[in-house]
C-alpha cells in the first residue's frame, strides 16, 4: 500500500515538473493551436494562422519541442492553401463565362495574383490553363475596344486618349499603336495651335473659337506628320472691339511607337 502511494506521489510530482517546465508562452501557443479545431479554415484564415506562427517563432528551441500539436497548425495551413486555390479557380471560371472588353483587366489581375502565390498554392490551382486562354481571348477584344475609343476622342479628350495608349500600348500591335498615336497627334494639334494663337493676342482671355477645320495628318518622307488647321476665332483688340479672324496653322509632329509618345517639332502660323 505504501509502495502504491509513493508511486502515485512520484507520478504526480513528475507531471507537475513536466507541466512547470512548459513556459507560459509555449502553453499559449499550444492553446492557440488547439483552438484551430473549433474553427473552419477558409481563404480568409491567414491572419489567424500567421498570428500563431509568429508566436511559435518567438519560442526558443526547447519551448518549440514542447509544442506536441504543431502538426495541427501545419494541416491548417494546408487547408488554407486548398481553400485559396479553390477560391481562385472559382473566380477564373466566373470571369471566363462571358468574355468582353471589361474581362481583360479582371483576368490580368487574377494572373498577377497567381504569380504572388507561393508554390504550394500554385500547385493546388487547377484553372491556370483556363485563365491563360481566357486572357488571350479578352486581350483581342480589349485592344480593339481601346483603339476604337482612342480614335473617337477629340482635342478636349487628348489626356484621356494618351492615358489609354500608355496603359494598353503593350498589348497593341504596331499598326494599332500608329493609329492611336497619329490620332492623338491630330487632335493635340488643335490644342497646340490654339495655344500659339492665344499667345500672340493682346487680350488672350478674350479669345473665342467659332470653328476649327482639321485635316487628316499627312505623313512626310522624313517620318513627320503635318496637320493643317483652319481656325475661325474672335478676340478683343487694343481698342476693346471684337475682331474676327481666320487663320491657317500647320502643326508638325513625330510619333514613337516604342516609347508610345508624340513629339511636336513645329507649330507654324
Amino acid at each position: 500500500m505504501k509502495k502504491c502511494f509513493i508511486s502515485a506521489l512520484f507520478f504526480l510530482l513528475m507531471c507537475f515538473m513536466l507541466s512547470s517546465c512548459t513556459s507560459k508562452e509555449a502553453k499559449e501557443v499550444i492553446n492557440q493551436i488547439k483552438a484551430l479545431k473549433t474553427i473552419e479554415i477558409d481563404a480568409n484564415s491567414i491572419k489567424d494562422l500567421e498570428n500563431i506562427s509568429t508566436s511559435y517563432d518567438k519560442l526558443d528551441e526547447k519551448e518549440k519541442k514542447a509544442i506536441k500539436n504543431y502538426e495541427i497548425l501545419e494541416n491548417a495551413y494546408d487547408s488554407y492553401y486548398h481553400a485559396v486555390a479553390e477560391d481562385f479557380d472559382n473566380k477564373v471560371v466566373e470571369t471566363s463565362k462571358d468574355i468582353n472588353s471589361d474581362s481583360y483587366d479582371k483576368l490580368e489581375a487574377l494572373l498577377s495574383k497567381y504569380e504572388e502565390y507561393n508554390e504550394t498554392i500554385q500547385n493546388y490551382i487547377t484553372k491556370k490553363g483556363v485563365l491563360i486562354n481566357s486572357l488571350e481571348k479578352s486581350k483581342k477584344i480589349k485592344v480593339e475596344s481601346v483603339v476604337e475609343t482612342v480614335l473617337s476622342y477629340k482635342n478636349d479628350e487628348t489626356d484621356s486618349a494618351m492615358e489609354l495608349i500608355k496603359q494598353y500600348g503593350s498589348i497593341m500591335n504596331e499598326e494599332q499603336k500608329q493609329k492611336c498615336l497619329i490620332s492623338f497627334g491630330q487632335w493635340e494639334s488643335v490644342n497646340k495651335a490654339e495655344e500659339k494663337i492665344i499667345s500672340r493676342l493682346k487680350s488672350p482671355r478674350s479669345y473665342y473659337r467659332y470653328n476649327c477645320k482639321v485635316k487628316e495628318p499627312m505623313e512626310k518622307s522624313d517620318g513627320t506628320y503635318h496637320v493643317y488647321l483652319m481656325f475661325e476665332y474672335g478676340a478683343t483688340n487694343s481698342f476693346g472691339g471684337e475682331v474676327k479672324e481666320t487663320r491657317l496653322v500647320v502643326c508638325i509632329f513625330r510619333i514613337n511607337t516604342e516609347l508610345l509618345s508624340v513629339t511636336f517639332e513645329d507649330v507654324a502660323i
